[in-house]
């Protein structure tokens, strides 16, 4: 880093990794970019190009593949896959496993959300506490909270954007309700 002052146990490989870094401490940026703006969040993890980009103060992340919580500022988010969190501005709590899964859209913040499979809940803009398994499961759902989504597509048919407690199972499932 080109202004650490104090931030130790830190690892960076890569362009601008952990760039500006100044207090922050038990940090590992691999990849260009990877975690460039972070000053004093501790224990984060980023690989990958742009991976954690924006972090600047928040905590206990860990972002894996390509763009990976990329605008994100918030703390205790998973995400690994390329694309994976990638516009989730202030969110907290959020794990999403695959491609472009809880991808969101620009300056969201959407919080306990799980996201597993390719595109899953990929529109997420400020829903929370959504559990969302399956290639593109959940993938309507912007600001509804509290859904479960099992399987391909589950939820991701209809108008499903701002559902509440519902409880979506099978391929292509949709509807009001469980």
């Amino acid at each position: 880093s080109a202004t650490n002052t104090t931030g130790a146990y830190n690892t960076a490989s890569g362009y601008k990794a952990l760039y500006v870094n100044t207090t922050g401490c038990r940090l590992t940026a691999s990849g260009t970019s990877a975690l460039s703006l972070n000053t004093t969040g501790i224990q984060n993890t980023a690989y990958g190009y742009s991976a954690l980009k924006s972090n600047t103060t928040a905590n206990y992340n860990t972002g894996l593949g390509y763009i990976a919580l990329n605008a994100n500022t918030g703390g205790y988010n998973t995400a690994a896959g390329a694309l994976a969190g990638y516009r989730n501005a202030s969110g907290q709590y959020n794990t999403s496993l695959g491609f472009s899964a809880l991808e969101g859209v620009a300056s969201n913040n959407h919080s306990y959300n799980t996201a597993i499979g390719g595109r899953s809940n990929e529109l997420v803009t400020t829903g929370g506490y959504n559990i969302t398994l399956g290639y593109t499961s959940g993938d309507n759902i912007t600001t509804g909270s509290g859904n479960v989504c099992i399987g391909n597509q589950a939820g991701d048919v209809g108008d499903t954007s701002d559902a509440k407690q519902c409880v979506f199972i099978g391929t292509s499932s949709t509807g009001s309700g469980s």
